[in-house]
């Protein structure tokens, strides 16, 4: 036992180091920099896809009700952001679709960017292929965002028949945090075995996936807690600025979270963990004697 603890702080450690030599913090801030600009593109691409599943205001309520749970602190700025430009613009067409779409993509380049930067030796992305993956992420967020509608309806029913059988009500936003949760894992190892350009190991990136998301819903939730309770008061400082400095500061923070575990990953892919200790191969053969 004391030696596999001893592997994991290896492992967290070294990952740790890489995450600095590549001044993953920096990296960070950047995606919270490219992220602000974005997130409302992005938003209306979701509702536009969405409203292919439902009906146009059922998937417009759907995700913005999704968006004030997941981002508390921050939901009502984005939807009052998000219901003027809907009221302002009207419907989208395939162009104006498009063009959102194309908009969104420079927060998802950063992450393409940094994430393959965890490994070494991968070449740098170019430019247009760096935007193509980025597409294909918001394509793949889309689909996602449409399954969720899809189920919403299921997973209700669901969750009426288990309290009916079992006579014990099982909350509905267990089963969609559940969800969301598995669909963020999901999300983390395709990212982490997909972005890379070389061929990762699937058990590197699971465990890399599993790391990022929930540390994710952890600090979500703590950051959410700390708003909530007073500890960290924006609006004493920045006024009604306070929530958008929050939101900011939170993408930093899943920016920070994703590309730690990117790093994490690399470590796991490498096998290489000696820090100035006993690397992982030393640690192995100590547990075998």
């Amino acid at each position: 036992m004391k030696h596999r603890m001893m592997k994991t702080w290896n492992i967290l450690l070294r990952s740790a180091q890489r995450f600095t030599e590549e001044r993953g913090a920096e990296a960070a801030a950047s995606i919270a920099y490219y992220a602000i600009f974005s997130l409302f593109p992005l938003l209306l691409v979701l509702i536009v896809f969405g409203s292919t599943v439902i009906k146009n205001q059922i998937a417009q309520k759907q995700i913005l009700e999704w968006v004030r749970d997941f981002i508390p602190f921050a939901g009502e700025i984005i939807e009052e952001n998000i219901k003027q430009v809907l009221h302002l613009r009207g419907s989208f067409g395939l162009i104006g679709t498009l063009t959102l779409a194309w908009g969104a993509t420079g927060v998802f380049s950063t992450i393409v960017r940094n994430v393959n930067r965890a490994w070494k030796d991968t070449e740098e992305q170019n430019f247009i292929k760096m935007r193509l993956y980025s597409l294909l992420l918001i394509g793949g967020l889309a689909i996602f965002i449409s399954l969720l509608l899809l189920l919403n309806p299921i997973l209700g029913l669901l969750t009426r028949n288990i309290s009916a059988l079992t006579q014990w009500k099982v909350p509905l936003s267990w089963i969609t945090e559940l969800v969301t949760w598995l669909l963020l894992v999901g999300g983390m190892i395709l990212l982490y075995f997909w972005i890379p350009r070389k061929k990762i190991k699937w058990q590197a990136a699971v465990i890399g996936g599993m790391f990022s998301a929930t540390v994710i819903e952890l600090v979500t939730y703590l950051f959410t807690f700390s708003l909530r309770t007073g500890l960290a008061k924006y609006n004493l400082v920045y006024g009604s600025l306070g929530a958008m400095m929050a939101l900011i500061f939170w993408i930093y923070l899943m920016g920070t979270i994703v590309l730690f575990g990117a790093h994490l990953t690399a470590t796991l892919d490498d096998g290489q963990v000696d820090v100035g200790q006993r690397g992982l191969s030393e640690a192995g053969e100590l547990e075998e004697r």
